[in-house]
């Protein structure tokens, strides 16, 4: 018997590992992941989060991991596995991270079909209060495990504002621009490595063109970024699709304020008028000059967001959660 997370060592889900590295560490069973480490904090060694890969067995990074019925398995997303709903449930127990949903998406009809099957052996993980929601609203078994971080409060004084993200259409990179044409008295950093080619141009020349804006268009290790964030004054995610949004969570952490927008999942964490629903550069460029004209008060509220919500990994909440699963499966375990 052992724990698999087929969920890798992808930085969006290093507190969930953790948390089912400590639930193992209780239950005295192994823990194991489909990476080629077996480690919960392996930050940015998978870019990509979504592969698909609920076979009989699991291969990764040449790691193979056999699978049996006794085992109880972490996987993403029952709708893009290629195995059947009797291959979870002949699991001894399954979680199922579920990362999104909207009104309009086939998923809210297909929980509301399949719910009763599902409730069988299946627990659901969410890492963020609308999914979290969206599931115990069909009567689902529902962990939330938001993306814990380490406390890690910067002191420093901020010197720019700073985005963190793909240059793709959905995190309208752009917007950085025209706000730093806006501006000028700001300097604006966008560290992006990977994306589209077009945008990526468009960003090389921009900030080519603009004294006040820094481009980071090439891979830089993590500790890099840390120091981006501690020294910023202000963090943007301007986004029209994500699930998450890491870089909320991670600006939380430094205590430094984020603004993004309601289609961030990680929205949910931020005080409301730190969410805005439009591109309109103007908007965005007056709640900047807000936040930054008490910036001590918007740390503060960046720290008591971050504390309050429970993403502190080591924190109370984590540990509570920690104790819900590891009962929870004790349960399961004794059937």
């Amino acid at each position: 018997m052992k724990i698999i997370s087929t969920l890798f060592s992808h930085y969006v889900y290093g507190g969930l590992n953790h948390v089912f590295h400590n639930v193992s560490k209780k239950l005295g069973i192994p823990f194991v992941m489909c990476d080629d480490k077996d480690e919960y904090h392996n930050v940015l060694k998978f870019q990509n989060r979504y592969y698909i890969l609920s076979f009989k067995n699991y291969v990764s990074g040449g790691k193979q991991i056999s699978s049996s019925p006794d085992d109880i398995l972490i996987t993403r997303d029952l709708f893009s596995t290629f195995e059947p709903f009797s291959y979870f449930s002949s699991k001894k127990a399954c979680f199922v991270v579920e990362e999104t949903y909207s009104k309009q998406n086939m998923k809210k009809h297909a929980y509301a079909i399949l719910s009763g099957v599902l409730k069988k052996k299946t627990a659901f993980i969410a890492q963020v209060p609308r999914v979290r929601d969206f599931l115990s609203s069909y009567g689902l078994k529902v962990f939330f495990i938001p993306p814990f971080m380490k406390a890690q409060f910067s002191m420093e004084k901020g010197k720019h504002i700073l985005f963190v993200g793909r240059a793709v259409p959905i995190k309208h990179p752009e917007l950085i621009v025209r706000l730093a044409k806006l501006m000028p008295e700001e300097k604006f950093v966008i560290v992006s490595t990977f994306g589209d080619e077009k945008i990526k141009t468009f960003l090389k020349e921009s900030s080519e063109s603009l004294p006040n804006l820094e481009l980071i268009d090439s891979r830089i290790p993590y500790e890099q970024i840390e120091r981006l964030y501690r020294s910023s004054k202000l963090v943007l995610l301007p986004t029209s699709a994500d699930p998450i949004g890491y870089s909320i969570v991670e600006s939380l952490s430094f205590g430094i304020p984020i603004l993004t927008t309601p289609h961030a999942g990680a929205s949910d964490f931020l005080p409301k008028n730190w969410v805005l629903d439009t591109f309109e550069a103007d908007f965005w460029k007056n709640k900047i000059l807000q936040v930054l004209s008490n910036e001590d008060n918007s740390r503060g509220l960046a720290k008591k967001s971050f504390m309050e919500n429970g993403l502190e990994d080591g924190g109370d909440y984590f540990a509570q959660v920690i104790g819900e699963i590891t009962e929870y499966l004790e349960d399961i375990l004794e059937k």
